[in-house]
């Protein structure tokens, strides 16, 4: 349900649309932690899918970041515990974010934010509290008259594979996917970015299917009521519980 909640609110964007070649000048930083995420060109992910998403990136055009720790609420936060958390502060120096300091796209070390997480519950809140801490400090990242800074960065869900051939359906079309007609094949379902090998990668950062992250003026009140402690009965009402 969080999931659709924040579909509603982002656009398909167009991979030929996104330029990767603006921002060339990148840096590797990698934090070895469990329980971590991975910024790259940018790509949040699962520490385990680091050494996967690093085998077949371009250097040139893609950096890498393993985030420590879980990511913080920021709602109702103050700057100081803001900053004083390890997985946060280490996206804000990867990307050269400057809390209450307004973005300039020009001087950003990075030209894009792809955030990619499993499609389970916990990797969709993971991705909603990364979107809650960059819109609630940099709305501007979000303006639906400019390209998208923030992606949500799709991964396969269902893969079928015989001898050299292997083909992808993605979470928001598995629904395609008719075992009937692929007898024969090995079919996997991935529970995760740690189950994709090095194909996989392959065929996602080539390919990538990405949504562009924007506010079309509900964003701050969707997120407000998915984060804000003192709305849960709003929340328990919007849940249906």
């Amino acid at each position: 349900m969080l999931n659709d909640l924040i579909l509603n609110f982002i656009e398909l964007v167009d991979i030929e649309d996104i330029s990767l070649t603006e921002h060339i000048n990148m840096v590797d930083l990698q934090i070895e932690d469990d329980e971590s995420f991975i910024l790259s060109s940018g790509i949040i992910s699962h520490n385990s899918a680091i050494s996967g998403m690093s085998s077949v990136r371009d250097p040139n055009i893609h950096g890498g970041l393993a985030l420590r720790g879980k990511v913080l609420n920021v709602n109702g936060e103050n700057p100081k515990r803001v900053l004083d958390n390890g997985a946060l502060k280490d996206i804000m120096n990867a990307m050269g974010l400057v809390i209450g300091e307004r973005v300039n796209r020009h001087t950003l070390r990075y030209g894009k934010i792809y955030i990619a997480h499993d499609m389970d519950p916990d990797g969709l809140n993971i991705g909603a509290l990364l979107i809650n801490f960059f819109y609630t400090f940099w709305p501007e990242l979000f303006d639906k008259d400019k390209e998208p800074v923030i992606y949500i960065f799709m991964t396969p869900f269902i893969v079928a594979e015989k001898g050299k051939i292997r083909k992808y359906w993605y979470s928001h079309n598995y629904n395609e996917f008719n075992p009937e007609e692929y007898h024969g094949w090995n079919i996997t379902r991935l529970k995760g970015l740690g189950g994709l090998n090095f194909d996989d990668w392959k065929f996602s950062i080539n390919g990538p299917v990405t949504y562009g992250m924007v506010d079309d003026g509900k964003l701050k009140e969707a997120l407000n009521l998915i984060f804000n402690g003192d709305l849960a009965d709003a929340r328990k009402e919007w849940l249906g519980l």
